[in-house]
């Protein structure tokens, strides 16, 4: 096991999975533990990191605070419906159980900040939590940061691996999509030329309900419209009035962004979440091999130490063996 020795306090800071272990095996100040090896600091100061530590790394803590963001977050939402804003008793305990909420994630991130002071702004997920407990308490008062409080929901962002995970594969295929994005938005402009030009004067002339290609503005929201597949037949056609050809033009739109480009991105982030579970994968069997050949290096030690002490018992034997046959020599001679 692993731990960080602060050697400026003189104490051992165990490592978070220690902690956990260490929940139900308390020992008074500067008494080592022999289950996980952690010396207990004795100041008032480190006594109290040790025991945030130990709280804060407890599972029964992370099953608490998951709940509490799910509480927290059922009750934001319930809080939007007619029967809470109308009555001025339900909305104020609606209220009073946000602030309680608010107060509780402040406390854990206080407990947080304590344990590992400076270090917590090495954590980004710690760090995100600080922020938006932070700007909770910046828009509490606020009617208008009201409206946001439901981002306090994206706490339990850093409270699950399978999410974190998740979130990971999406920050590593940034540059990716951000270059699919580039690849959609040069199509976008291209085509948005081609259909202002082809169609700008549709609408003045009466064949199409609404102004979608006067300008190239309005052309762009439009293919945007398009590639979601948003009522593209019903503009089509209006179109196919005055071109009958246009189909072409519209499908071979549909194609190139909705089917090839869009698609493109779902395979992009795909390929990231599955090379984030190939390096889960990888560590897991690295830390079962390296456990695998620690207990090997422990297994050789012990049967070297057993062959050391046969050893030493054999050169006894063989020393009480030579002194028997010295014995029988001598008695043999003397009976002669």
């Amino acid at each position: 096991m692993i731990s960080t020795i602060d050697h400026d306090k003189g104490y051992v800071l165990q490592n978070d999975s220690q902690l956990r272990n260490a929940t139900t095996t308390a020992k008074a100040p500067e008494e080592e533990s022999s289950s996980v090896g952690l010396l207990v600091p004795a100041t008032y100061t480190n006594r109290l990191r040790y025991e945030c530590g130990r709280i804060i790394n407890h599972q029964a803590t992370d099953i608490l605070v998951i709940t509490l963001i799910v509480f927290n977050s059922i009750l934001l939402g319930v809080e939007t419906f007619g029967f809470a804003q109308n009555s001025s008793r339900i909305r104020h305990t609606f209220e009073a159980l946000d602030s309680v909420c608010l107060i509780l994630f402040t406390v854990e991130i206080g407990i947080h900040l304590i344990y590992r002071k400076l270090q917590l702004f090495r954590e980004p997920w710690l760090v995100f939590d600080l922020l938006l407990v932070v700007v909770s308490w910046t828009s509490h008062s606020l009617d208008v940061g009201r409206a946001f409080r439901i981002l306090r929901a994206l706490l339990i962002l850093g409270k699950m691996s399978s999410l974190k995970e998740l979130v990971r594969a999406l920050v590593t295929c940034v540059p990716r999509i951000l270059a699919v994005g580039m690849l959609l938005l040069l199509i976008l402009y291209v085509y948005g030329v081609i259909f202002t030009s082809l169609f700008k004067d549709l609408y003045a002339d009466g064949y199409l309900d609404e102004d979608y290609f006067s300008r190239l503005d309005y052309t762009l929201f439009t293919l945007f419209q398009i590639m979601l597949m948003d009522d593209w037949a019903t503009i089509t056609k209006q179109v196919m009035v005055v071109y009958p050809w246009a189909w072409l033009i519209f499908i071979l739109y549909i194609l190139t962004t909705t089917f090839l480009v869009l698609n493109l991105a779902v395979g992009v982030i795909s390929s990231a979440v599955a090379d984030v579970n190939y390096e889960e994968i990888e560590s897991q069997v690295m830390r079962a091999s390296s456990s695998i050949g620690d207990r090997n290096d422990i297994t050789i030690r012990t049967l070297e130490s057993k062959i050391d002490d046969l050893t030493i018992i054999i050169e006894k034997l063989v020393q009480q063996q030579n002194q028997s046959t010295e014995s029988l020599y001598t008695l043999n001679d003397d009976s002669f």
